[in-house]
């Protein structure tokens, strides 16, 4: 059996709170919530839909990627998909699929 190898990290954070006016805890949740949003919204859109790849940059062309791609991981997810990627692949191999996800039920 090999021993796993353990690193440390450590990451500054700079702030123009005062230590009086914030915690580590608030900073930790910060820091948590930053990247939440990264993991997300950005990574999920950069690997299911590839889009940094891509080079469209005609007139409103990337807004409107971006609006449809954003549209469609929120269809995923109100439909309770929190695997993107997965579930596109799925899709993908039916695309009438795609049709129960723009049913939902009224609240």
């Amino acid at each position: 059996m090999t021993a796993k190898k353990t690193r440390q990290e450590y990451a500054f954070i700079i702030t123009s709170l005062s230590v009086k006016d914030i915690t580590a805890a608030d900073l930790h949740d910060h820091v948590r919530n930053h990247w939440g949003i990264e993991n997300k919204s950005h990574y999920v859109r950069d690997t299911t839909w590839h889009e940094d790849a891509q080079h469209i940059n005609n007139g409103t062309a990337p807004h409107v990627k971006a609006t449809l791609t954003n549209t469609a991981n929120s269809l995923l997810r109100l439909h309770g998909h929190s695997d993107i990627k997965r579930t596109t692949e799925w899709i993908s191999r039916n695309p009438l699929r795609a049709l129960l996800l723009f049913i939902t039920q009224s609240c």
